[in-house]
């Protein structure tokens, strides 16, 4: 197999001066396609995007069947795995582990894209699809335009060799023969050796087997609307509290926040920490519940409806997780695969039983514990073995805290189980009479792509909006890639700080998005150095205001405490701050737009560049005396 490089993969997709623009009309997005280009023969692991009005179940339903239903087809099957092709689903988005065969064969005939192409099984697709293919490939080794004045392409087959030209050259790549395990960096290389004649005849393959199996008739409860990577997660990673002036509008208004409840998305919280304590019901805690949503998949799981071993894997780790009886369990995991095929969203009900921790471990990773005290730490120096302890206190350290544990920091985390954990909150709410959860932490970034998506219009970015629209404050780390080192060809390098460097969530318009500053002298320092730049990649500003992430004391699982850095730091102090704001006010719960108003209105100003510091370093006592 041949390893194509990314530019060998742009070229494919935009041609060799960026102007192939029918491509666009795709609905695999172009990281889909980098993906299996460095990775051939894996599975990726894939976001599928239903259109609005498409039962996103079904969608799942019907992908798993044609899977299943197709083992012949070399490349299908992956029963060795404990979530096989890991077809899970909540609102909107169906998660999937494909190879890109199977991405061909099983998901592309399912797109309203297929269905729009306008032709049919009969009219010698394979044949025209064929030749368009190999022309355009002959044009691109030539690096001429894309127009041929010598051949007439209706357009439907014009839009369907566009994607098929990258499509079958992934394919060949993945299945030539080379004497090492050869990559291909340079358009001009692989245009030279890259044999275009079967090029063109696995896309007329694939073009005839997608015209001839896609569903007829647009608006059909199959309908896809795109196919993207499940980004991978990452980490947004001295005493901080008197320099945004938490103490002392804590003193000056009498804020009691143990009536509010923060969720913190992120590694997990040790609830245990002596720092978490009841202080009204000792020695309970004030993590009121722990649910991990890195399981999620393994309990809503398509495959169940068809691989037994599966099923039965992923039944005993879940009775053995939750306490539940094993038939109950496998009764459960079947009627959670089986409300997809019955058009029915996700039974978040049934589901909970699954993703909420009874008897919930210390996390594996420190960077939970540290956020979550941060927002609401507080021990006394008798609870610590080392003497006094310096984090002795959060921003609001009576506040209640549920845990989210959404990645393990281990690696292989991924959008999907942060996009579940966001709508499982909305349903937390949505099932009360009252608010359960008034706010949301997320001290985790995910690089945006600038080729798929609109920024600020991302699975994980719509549906932290939704969140925000339902009352609930979202405050997300801006990211910590605001400094980036370029190795030159002389083998020298060119440090600089990175424009447009805000990750997602933080480049929803609706959240709070956070910079980082120094926790002591933020007029001096000024923004942190790896701090995120703005403006978003549409021009909006972003962050909305820094806050103390330099070497921030808190509260790690031991119990210990530690200095950490970064956005993921800054993040925490606001929700502090939005949560005593709301405490003081209760006119202002569920008025999420307000608070954050309220907190930006309130900032010092720097001094700094505002697509560096965006309104400025927070300051609670002023945001308290303006309302």
């Amino acid at each position: 197999m041949i390893i194509l490089g990314r530019e060998v993969v742009n070229s494919l997709v935009l041609g060799p001066d960026a102007d192939g623009r029918l491509v666009q009309d795709s609905p695999v997005r172009s990281d889909v396609w980098a993906g299996y280009a460095g990775a051939p023969g894996e599975a990726l692991d894939l976001l599928v995007e239903a259109y609005r009005d498409t039962p996103t179940g079904l969608v799942a339903a019907r992908i798993a069947a044609r899977l299943y239903d197709t083992p012949e087809r070399p490349g299908f099957g992956d029963a060795g795995h404990r979530l096989g092709y890991g077809l899970s689903f909540v609102e909107g988005l169906v998660a999937a582990r494909l190879r890109i065969k199977e991405l061909a064969y099983s998901l592309l005939p399912f797109t309203r894209w297929a269905r729009s192409l306008g032709l049919a099984a009969d009219d010698g697709v394979a044949a025209r699809v064929e030749e368009r293919v190999a022309r355009q490939l002959h044009e691109l080794r030539r690096r001429r335009g894309w127009a041929s004045a010598t051949i007439e392409t209706p357009p439907g087959i014009e839009r369907l060799a566009a994607t098929l030209r990258v499509l079958a050259s992934l394919l060949w790549a993945e299945g030539a023969e080379a004497a090492d395990a050869a990559e291909i960096g340079t358009p001009a290389d692989f245009y030279r050796r890259a044999d275009i004649e079967a090029i063109a005849a696995l896309a007329g393959e694939i073009g005839e087997h997608l015209v001839r199996l896609r569903p007829i008739g647009l608006g059909s409860d199959y309908d896809i609307f795109a196919v993207s990577l499940n980004r991978p997660v990452e980490l947004a990673i001295d005493r901080s509290v008197p320099a945004i002036k938490g103490d002392a509008a804590a003193t000056l208004f009498s804020v009691n926040c143990e009536r509010l409840a923060w969720a913190v998305l992120d590694t997990g919280i040790d609830a245990s920490h002596p720092a978490f304590k009841d202080l009204r019901d000792p020695p309970n805690s004030r993590v009121v519940a722990t649910y991990d949503f890195t399981q999620l998949r393994r309990a809503v799981l398509v495959d169940h409806l068809y691989n037994g071993d599966i099923l039965r894997d992923n039944a005993q780790f879940l009775a053995e997780s939750s306490g539940l009886p094993l038939g109950l369990v496998i009764k459960d995991l079947l009627s959670l695969a089986q409300d997809a095929r019955e058009r029915r969203p996700i039974d978040w009900m049934r589901a909970e039983k699954y993703v909420l921790e009874a008897s919930p471990g210390v996390p594996a990773h420190p960077h939970g514990t540290h956020v979550a005290g941060i927002i609401g730490g507080g021990w006394d120096a008798a609870d610590f073995a080392g003497g006094a302890p310096t984090a002795q206190r959060g921003v609001c350290p009576d506040i209640r805290l549920y845990d989210f544990r959404v990645v393990t920091g281990g690696g292989g985390d991924s959008e999907f189980a942060l996009v579940g954990a966001l709508q499982f909150i909305r349903y937390l709410n949505a099932r009360s009479y009252h608010t359960e959860i008034h706010g949301a932490n997320i001290s985790l970034s995910i690089r945006h792509d600038v080729r798929n998506y609109a920024c600020g219009r991302t699975p994980v970015c719509e549906e932290a909006s939704k969140l925000v629209a339902s009352g609930v404050v979202v405050v997300a780390a801006a990211g910590n890639h605001g400094f980036q080192s370029y190795h030159l060809s002389d083998g020298g390098a060119f440090e600089s700080y990175a424009p447009s460097s805000i990750t997602d969530p933080g480049n929803a318009e609706a959240v709070i998005t956070v910079g980082a500053t120094h926790r002591t002298s933020p007029h001096s320092y000024g923004v942190s150095f790896f701090s995120s730049r703005g403006p978003t990649g549409d021009g909006r500003q972003k962050p909305d205001l820094v806050a103390p992430g330099e070497k921030i004391w808190s509260m790690i699982p031991g119990p210990s405490e530690d200095a950490l850095s970064g956005t993921s730091m800054a993040a925490p102090h606001v929700s502090g701050a939005a949560a005593m704001l709301m405490a003081r006010n209760p006119e202002f719960l569920g008025r999420a737009a307000e608070i954050k108003a309220i907190l930006c209105e309130s900032c010092t100003d720097l001094g700094r560049e505002r697509s560096f510091q965006g309104a400025g370093m927070l300051d609670i006592l002023r945001a308290m005396q303006r309302v």
